[in-house]
C-alpha cells in the first residue's frame, strides 16, 4: 500500500462517516487492536484483507468490504 492510498483511506473516513461499531468490526475482521479509529494500522488491515478477498484494494472499507466480510456499515 502506498503513502497515496494510506493518505486517501484516511480521508475517505472523515467524509465516509463510518460509526465505531463498525470501525471496531473492521479491525476484529483484520485481526488487529480494536481502537475504535480508523488509523494507517487500520487502512493497512483492510487493504491487506481486500487482496486476499481479491476485491479492489484500497484500504477503504466500504460497503463491499463490509458486505463481503459480514460487517453492518453505520454511521
Amino acid at each position: 500500500m502506498t503513502e497515496a492510498q494510506v493518505s486517501a483511506s484516511l480521508a475517505w473516513v472523515t467524509t465516509s462517516q463510518i460509526g465505531a461499531e463498525a470501525i471496531r468490526e473492521v479491525q476484529r475482521v483484520c485481526g488487529i487492536n480494536q481502537s475504535e479509529t480508523y488509523d494507517e494500522a487500520t487502512a493497512r488491515a483492510v487493504f491487506a484483507k481486500q487482496q486476499e478477498l481479491h476485491i479492489g484494494a484500497d484500504g477503504m472499507a466500504g460497503p463491499t468490504f463490509c458486505r463481503r466480510t459480514g460487517i453492518i456499515f453505520s454511521r
